[in-house]
């Protein structure tokens, strides 16, 4: 049937604080812990975990007295067996982090051992980067740039699949933060494809909303409002499923287009907003009308 399979990561771009030494470091100890760890045994042309991983954690195994390193193993015959044993590089991702290096006093106050103090890495968020209904995603659509860059540059330019991408909101149909993210990310897909990344696929996550791990119901990341007081679950395309369709469709990205919702439902915030606004100025009316009396 001539079909693929392959293996998805969840992954991010591990932007370095500065361009000193030091941070650029960082943001590689970042990528290779986080994403080598997964992937170098399969697409590097030696296999086996990064060195850096294989290095460190067997330095600081022998400093915690191990007998050895806490790092498994392979044999070299798992080694071979592993090597392009995925057919495509598939990725999940969302946002950025920004990261520097753990200092000697462990700042980060990372537990020893674990895969945090291995790693030796704080990461952290600019708040000037747009926010989203998640407190964990921010927007930084250069991220998805240099993410796709480091794959190419890393494992010889596998194909890769962007198997989810996508932002959060609280609610509403007319989701324009949505399509900006959309535009903004797949913007940085072509960019990246145009300097010779061997981009194949692009999945948005998500068709529609769903329940979303901890945060329940209250996070949406759907292209279709799902109205969950409704007993069939009716769902209503956002502005964001018809500006995706079109993309689809003509293969562009129009900045200009923003249709209706099929269905207008405020942001919860945005009604809210109104309501304050309607009762402030009523109250203002009230004072001032009491005022003439007086």
């Amino acid at each position: 049937q001539n079909g693929i399979i392959g293996i998805t990561v969840d992954s991010s771009w591990a932007e370095p604080r500065s361009e000193s030494a030091d941070d650029r470091e960082a943001s590689e100890l970042a990528m290779q812990f986080h994403i080598g760890w997964y992937m170098h045994p399969i697409f590097s042309k030696t296999g086996n975990y990064p060195p850096v991983m294989i290095n460190r954690i067997n330095a600081l195994s022998q400093q915690q007295g191990f007998a050895s390193s806490r790092l498994p193993v392979f044999t070299p015959t798992e080694i071979e067996k592993l090597k392009g044993s995925s057919d495509f590089f598939g990725i999940n991702t969302y946002t950025t982090s920004i990261v520097y290096k753990n200092d000697a006093q462990n700042s980060g106050n990372f537990r020893i051992p674990s895969f945090d103090h291995d790693r030796n890495t704080i990461g952290y968020q600019d708040p000037t980067w747009p926010g989203s209904g998640s407190g964990w995603l921010k927007v930084y659509p250069k991220g998805m740039h240099q993410l796709l860059n480091w794959i190419r540059n890393e494992y010889d330019n596998p194909p890769v699949y962007v198997t989810e991408n996508g932002v959060s909101d609280r609610g509403g149909t007319k989701d324009v933060a949505r399509v900006n993210y959309y535009n903004q990310y797949l913007g940085a897909v072509l960019d990246a494809m145009a300097e010779g990344s061997d981009v194949r696929g692009y999945v948005a996550w998500s068709l529609m909303d769903n329940f979303e791990w901890r945060a329940g119901l209250t996070e949406r990341f759907g292209l279709f409002y799902v109205d969950y007081e409704d007993p069939t679950r009716k769902r209503s395309a956002k502005t964001s499923a018809k500006v995706l369709a079109k993309i689809i469709e003509t293969r562009e990205i129009d900045l200009e287009y923003l249709p209706e919702p099929e269905v207008f439902i405020p942001e919860p915030g945005a009604a809210m907003s109104v309501l304050v606004s309607r009762m402030l100025m009523i109250v203002s009316l009230a004072f001032a009308l009491l005022k003439t009396l007086v």
